[in-house]
């Protein structure tokens, strides 16, 4: 269990089953790409690329140095200006926490990468999205595994 979790909540692999079945009938508009951020975010994202037939990229943001929460900085993106200037994308992440890594992602493609616009989607989210939606919402004081990340797999 996390640090200060009152309590885990173990994800089985028919979440990712559900999760393709509801990206179908969420994610209707047209988008133009997919952005997975790394690590929890992966299988999501080809998930998410795999049900609406869209090229995916990635990008890892980094926040930690140890255990110390730092300044959020992005690393390992697989794109550039012109990969995602100008297209509607849907940036793909496992949980929503803080919203702080969601936010920064999107401000920096919306800024910096020209994006027209990015539309969030996320399997859990621990409060509501301004700019997304998630599948399943839990209380802050739970901890969250994924079956993926699930070591008795």
């Amino acid at each position: 269990m996390g640090q200060g979790y009152k309590r885990d909540w173990v994800l089985g692999w028919d979440v990712v089953r559900r999760f393709t079945e509801w990206v179908e009938f969420t994610c209707m508009e047209d988008y133009d790409v997919v952005v997975g951020i790394l690590n929890g975010g992966a299988l999501p994202a080809l998930v998410v690329s795999n049900v609406l037939k869209l090229p995916v990229y990635w990008i890892r943001v980094r926040s930690y140095e140890g255990k110390e929460k730092g300044e959020l900085e992005a690393k390992g993106l697989d794109f550039d200006k012109e990969d995602l200037g100008g297209k509607k994308i849907l940036l793909v992440d496992d949980i929503v926490d803080t919203g702080d890594t969601l936010n920064y992602v999107r401000g920096l493609l919306l800024g910096e990468y020209g994006a027209k616009d990015v539309f969030c989607v996320t399997v859990v989210s621990k409060r509501k999205m301004l700019n997304g939606v998630n599948m399943l919402t839990v209380p802050q004081f739970v901890w969250v595994v994924f079956p993926w990340e699930n070591r008795c797999i």
